[in-house]
């Protein structure tokens, strides 16, 4: 892991060595996406495959480092909030094995922390994403550290979400339009239609688990539902259900229970209206 912040690499090591791969070895280049999130995975997938790549992909950490056990790869796509193994340790696991030297990791996350992103590239990581990770951003990346150049995406900064945290809950847009416009640029109109499908389906049991765990019960289950609620619904381009998730996020990572629970009874209030107003321009895709 030789890439720091400032985006200047500060070893030739391990960039040496990459820059003497052929077309041939990028095109057949070993792309591992880790993510529990199945939309997630799959969006990165897709972009990948897209471009004449064939990545491979595992939903969890544990099974992740099995993977790479197995076969070292090149580049690592990876989640940081994970049921299970968090990103961090396996950033962790990648830097203590020797046999993972060439390996680089992008950090993909829904959070939106310019802290967290040094953190992670402190921890090994070469660079720091912030979802929905754009198509465009994503073929250049992953161009640039396969033929072993230092990557120009540069997304460790948080990314423009809408979300004002000053602004009241109900001034926020049910829906930004632009947003599913420009993933249908880049994906296709029927391939967001299929995801957007997934997502509404999926939708209705991250809302419960929400909702029950923000009660006097167990909240592990809670934690990563509103987390993956969070990211669905900014690639979606639903702001005010985005804000809510994030909001109720912080308030569990606070240990503000009573916060999180008055916070998910709103995400309740405003879920059924976000998903109708999705719905309603899926139609027309």
């Amino acid at each position: 892991m030789n890439f720091n912040f400032s985006g200047t690499w500060t070893s030739l090591d391990g960039y040496t060595r990459m820059t003497t791969k052929t077309p041939d070895d990028i095109a057949n280049a070993r792309i591992l996406i880790v993510d529990d999130n199945s939309m997630s995975r799959k969006l990165i997938e897709f972009g990948l495959a897209r471009e004449g790549y064939a990545p491979i992909s595992a939903s969890s950490g544990e099974e992740a480092l099995e993977m790479l056990a197995r076969l070292p790869a090149d580049l690592m796509f990876l989640d940081l909030m994970m049921d299970g193994m968090s990103g961090m340790d396996v950033l962790a696991a990648v830097a203590a094995n020797p046999a993972l030297t060439n390996l680089s990791v992008v950090v993909v996350s829904g959070v939106e922390d310019t802290e967290l992103a040094d953190q992670c590239i402190a921890a090994g990581a070469v660079d720091f994403l912030s979802k929905p990770v754009r198509a465009d951003v994503l073929r250049d990346i992953t161009a640039d550290l396969l033929a072993g150049r230092p990557p120009a995406a540069g997304g460790a900064e948080a990314a423009d979400t809408g979300e004002d945290a000053g602004a009241a809950i109900s001034a926020l847009p049910l829906f930004e339009p632009a947003r599913v416009a420009q993933m249908c640029e880049d994906y296709g109109n029927d391939t967001v239609a299929e995801f957007i499908t997934r997502f509404e389906r999926k939708a209705a049991g991250l809302r419960g688990a929400i909702v029950d765990g923000a009660g006097p019960d167990s909240r592990a289950a809670a934690v990563i539902a509103v987390h993956t609620l969070k990211g669905g619904a900014r690639s979606f381009g639903l702001i005010r259900l985005a804000a809510l998730a994030r909001d109720i996020e912080r308030a569990f990572e606070a240990g503000e229970n009573a916060t999180a629970e008055a916070q998910a009874a709103a995400l309740d209030r405003h879920f059924d209206a976000s998903l109708e107003s999705l719905r309603n321009y899926a139609q027309d895709l």
